[in-house]
């Protein structure tokens, strides 16, 4: 729903890994915006791609979002 908050949650392993940052970015931040925490906020109606990366791109996921 538009203005509503989601927590996502994602984690780097193993624990111990040099490099544990995350990038978090959204194909729309029109529709759906998206912290550096991973907290995503509903802007309007439609589907965004929420891309969670590790910090050297070498990794990645991503996560399709529907407001209605």
């Amino acid at each position: 729903s538009i203005g509503k908050k989601y927590q996502l949650s994602a984690s780097v392993l193993p624990v111990n890994a040099t490099q544990n940052s995350l990038r978090w970015s959204s194909s729309n931040p029109s529709i759906v915006n998206v912290t550096k925490w991973g907290l995503i906020t509903a802007k309007s109606k439609g589907e965004a791609i929420v891309k969670i990366s590790s910090f050297d791109k070498r990794y990645s996921i991503d996560v399709k979002i529907t407001v209605k």
